[in-house]
């Protein structure tokens, strides 16, 4: 069996623990075998999200309360990385497949795969896309996409694996896309935040950048929407590309 959602005209904004869990669940519905793919692209409420390993400094309970009280209630995700903001303005992709152990891409391909749909959105709108490091950006990484040296989008990747003779691999991957974000507003959050942990480093707005300062003319939503229609197509192809390397064959999508 395998899945991937349809996209409505609409991209749904979902509560951000409601979008944490439904990542969650899909990534253990590929792992189980109860489907083979899956894709969802989602907004969340005003928040921050953070790696488990925050949990392990002395005072994240008391800064989780403080930026509460900010307006800014912070998350937990599984993965690695750090904080990162949600919100309006911000489209998240998340997808994860499964692949035979002789398919599985390098850690570099599956970074790729994810990576060239967003640049190919941007050269539509004549940009020149790259992936590089954005010092001083949230969440920093080799794999952000970026413009004139600013990150528009981060992006992460997990692997696990299924319980089965072939020990099939399974991927999970995200993107988090600033489309028209308040940047200002998520990066001082984050800073609030690691100055309440007692942390030392801090992300800099200027570090960053939206899809919408590329076409200023252009509606917030009607922008997201149209990315995400755009995206969609691209990684349906993607999925559908390594469904085919699954034997036996897999249900037609």
């Amino acid at each position: 069996m395998s899945h991937i959602d349809r996209l409505s005209s609409c991209v749904p904004k979902l509560g951000t623990q409601e979008a944490l869990n439904l990542e969650k669940a899909m990534l253990e519905n590929v792992v189980s075998g109860d489907t083979n793919a899956a894709l969802s692209f989602w907004c969340a409420e005003r928040s921050i999200v953070v790696p488990k390993r925050m949990q392990a400094i002395d005072a994240f309970d008391d800064a989780t309360s403080k930026s509460n009280q900010d307006g800014w209630p912070v998350f937990i995700r599984n993965t690695g990385g750090d904080a990162t903001p949600q919100g309006e303005g911000i489209l998240n992709i998340s997808y994860a497949y499964a692949v035979p152990p002789k398919h599985k891409p390098s850690i570099e391909e599956a970074y790729n795969e994810l990576c060239h749909p967003i640049s190919e959105f941007l050269l539509t709108l004549n940009a020149k896309p790259e992936c590089l490091f954005v010092p001083g950006s949230f969440c920093d990484g080799k794999y952000n996409v970026g413009v004139a040296g600013k990150k528009i989008a981060g992006t992460a990747q997990r692997w696990g694996m299924r319980k089965d003779k072939e020990k099939t691999v399974v991927l999970f991957a995200h993107a988090l896309i600033l489309v028209g974000a308040d940047i200002t507003s998520g990066t001082s959050a984050i800073n609030r935040l690691y100055q309440y942990c007692g942390r030392k480093d801090r992300v800099t707005p200027s570090a960053h950048t939206n899809i919408s300062d590329l076409v200023p003319t252009t509606n917030e939503k009607q922008l997201i929407n149209k990315l995400a229609a755009f995206l969609q197509v691209r990684y349906t192809k993607l999925l559908h590309k390594r469904l085919a390397d699954l034997s036996p064959p897999t249900t037609t999508l």
